[in-house]
This record gives C-alpha cells, sequence and structure tokens, in this order.
C-alpha cells in the first residue's frame, strides 16, 4: 500500500477506532497500512494533546517554546489594551 498523509482529526479517529477494533480492519477501512496504524498509535499521546487546524497533517513544535510563550502572552495583553502591534514592536 501507498503510504497517505492524513490530518490530524483523521488520525484522532484511528486512535478512536483502533481502541474498539481491531488495527488490520481499522486498516482496511482508511485503506491504509497496518504499520502507519502503528505509527500513529505509537504517537498517540501527542496526537491528543494536539490542537491542530483540520488542514494540519504534521505536529510542529516550536524550536524556542519559552520565547514562543512569551510572545504570546505579550500580544495577548497588548491586544486587550488596544495597543497596535507591528512587526518593529515583535522584534
Amino acid at each position: 500500500m501507498k503510504r497517505k498523509s492524513i490530518d490530524i482529526i483523521i488520525k484522532k479517529a484511528i486512535i478512536e477506532k483502533c481502541k474498539n477494533s481491531k488495527v488490520s480492519e481499522v486498516a482496511n477501512e482508511f485503506g491504509i497500512a497496518r504499520s502507519y496504524i502503528y505509527s500513529i498509535l505509537s504517537n498517540g499521546a501527542q496526537i491528543n494533546n494536539c490542537d491542530a487546524s483540520d488542514s494540519s497533517k504534521r505536529i510542529k513544535s516550536a524550536k524556542y517554546p519559552i520565547i514562543e510563550n512569551m510572545l504570546n502572552v505579550f500580544i495577548s495583553k497588548a491586544l486587550s489594551l488596544n495597543i497596535p502591534i507591528s512587526s518593529v514592536i515583535i522584534k
């Protein structure tokens, strides 16, 4: 079988179906290889914790998570105070 690229939402559905069904049944239902099902199941914790959009196919983590979190806090505070944000301020 050719390996397919699957959305995060479908991966979550595969994880749920594997709780009640055999892996081979789920693989036939979705038309993907059993080895791909096993790789999805091995990354199940990361996939279930992911808040990705509908079109996301991979879980991407920030290179500098502490800086990303601080930038997110800064932007949310600035927006709540109606302060305009430009690229110069963020740099």
